[in-house]
């Protein structure tokens, strides 16, 4: 839910912010808007509100708009808080988290060191939202957003995680670099994406490219459920430590997560430019923000006030999705690439003030 508009200064920190690294960010999401306007999603706001102030972007003069990145969304936007859970009091908090890219070691050769794959894309993989009407079951799960097809039975779903550690895609050609370790191809899963170091020199980009379609579930949690980690230590590092520490029950635990991520090899990007996000730009580190993507619209401005390990007070951009960010005041930070990044973005799990930045030319629904 939405609260009534705001004033700019009513945003804590907002004077204090970098307001033309969030420019820069919002010009990537500008040029993709003009050129092929994203959907509005349930909150809003709604996208030709924001094609206009593309296209206004698009004709000032960026030397201008240095000194006076706050001014320009001063100007054409309107701040209203993200209430939780649509609950009447205007206290309550959203909740971020952080991801990053991971930067690991790999080979375009499988071998005793390298012999963990991510896999492109099946040729078999069919995305729902492309079939006609009669070839989905009634029964279908409508947030399924992948299948395949069997001879028998018709549309049924994809193979799972399980599935694939043992073995149903194996011998398809499918591998695009096999990597060292089994927990660094689980982790890139997660994230999306990853640069990895080959065995050359070259630095190989990958990206989310599909996914199975079956529910996203944090590993995390299981390992609390079974009472291997307690709820308070809990993080990326305890994870990583435990399945370190636990070799013959990896597989048994990353199952759970049945949810398996496809990737292609991004050769477009300069290796300065973060990866690509779901709506279809280069990611900025501190700028970009994951959000639920059922209910927010792509290109948005959203301004954060967290206490990290110190007050966190950024405008960012709705750039990105995950499986695990569900709600309207829920957001993944991105961090950026390499070890620094992860080890920041390991620790967040705070409590957020999230203000949505509405186009004033639209009226409040």
């Amino acid at each position: 839910m939405l609260g009534k508009g705001l004033c700019f200064n009513n945003l804590p920190g907002w004077q204090n912010d970098n307001h033309e690294d969030a420019l820069k960010a919002f010009a990537k999401s500008a040029s993709r808007i003009i050129e092929k306007p994203y959907k509005t999603r349930k909150l809003g706001p709604g996208i030709n509100f924001l094609k206009e102030i593309a296209n206004w972007y698009s004709v000032l003069d960026e030397s201008i708009l240095g000194g006076e990145a706050r001014l320009f969304f001063e100007d054409y936007f309107i701040p209203r808080k993200i209430i939780p859970e649509e609950t009447p009091s205007s206290k309550r908090r959203g909740f971020v988290t952080g991801y990053f890219e991971p930067e690991v070691k790999g080979s375009r050769v499988k071998s005793d060191r390298f012999k963990y794959p991510l896999l492109k894309r099946p040729d078999d993989l069919v995305t729902i939202s492309s079939l006609s009407k009669n070839l989905i079951p009634d029964d279908w799960n409508k947030d399924r957003r992948f299948g395949r097809f069997d001879g028998q039975k018709g549309l049924i779903p994809y193979f799972d995680r399980q599935d694939i550690i043992k073995g149903a895609l194996a011998n398809k050609g499918l591998e695009i670099v096999f990597l060292e370790s089994a927990i660094d191809a689980f982790f890139i899963h997660i994230q999306g994406s990853a640069r990895i170091k080959l065995d050359d020199g070259e630095i190989m980009r990958v990206s989310y490219a599909a996914k199975t379609g079956h529910d996203y579930t944090p590993i995390g949690r299981v390992l609390i459920d079974e009472g291997e980690i307690r709820r308070e230590k809990m993080s990326m590092y305890a994870i990583r430590n435990w399945l370190d520490q636990n070799e013959e029950r990896q597989n048994e635990i990353m199952a759970h997560n049945r949810s398996y991520i496809f990737f292609s090899e991004i050769r477009t990007l300069d290796k300065e430019e973060g990866p690509i996000g779901a709506a279809g730009v280069s990611l900025s580190s501190l700028r970009s923000l994951a959000v639920d993507r059922t209910l927010h619209t792509y290109g948005v401005p959203i301004f954060l006030n967290a206490d990290l390990e110190k007050p966190f007070q950024h405008l960012m951009i709705a750039q990105d999705t995950g499986s695990a960010i569900l709600g309207a005041a829920r957001g993944d930070i991105y961090f950026g690439s390499g070890p620094e990044a992860e080890r920041r973005a390991g620790k967040i799990q705070h409590e957020a003030d999230f203000y949505l930045l509405w186009p004033r030319h639209q009226p409040f629904s």
